[in-house]
């Protein structure tokens, strides 16, 4: 599944590593707004740390990944403090069946 994300940078500019979800998160995961079901989906993502060199500029993307069939469902979402890969964790319950899911956090 990763490595859809490492195709997309040259691999000498890219380093990736699984990492721990950070407390915003976590808090994010607790928020009431989730089904039982829908945080029950987002505790079995994988979190990786996407470290890219872009010229000489330095980016940092979070990656959550929950492995599944060969197709792959690839969630993004928009910028702010108050966004998150995991606001798309309603919907994954529902893809899982037929796709991995990739969810991407710029």
């Amino acid at each position: 599944v990763l490595c859809v994300m490492v195709t997309l940078v040259s691999t000498k500019h890219v380093e990736i590593s699984q990492a721990e979800i950070g407390p915003d998160e976590a808090a994010f995961l607790a928020g009431s707004w989730l089904t039982t079901e829908a945080r029950a989906t987002a505790a079995r993502a994988v979190s990786y740390r996407a470290a890219l060199k872009l010229g000489e500029e330095q980016h940092s993307l979070a990656i959550r990944v929950i492995p599944g069939p060969d197709r792959v469902a690839l969630f993004l979402h928009g910028f702010g403090d108050d966004r998150s890969a995991y606001t798309w964790a309603g919907f994954w319950p529902g893809v899982l069946p037929t796709h991995s899911v990739v969810a991407l956090e710029f």
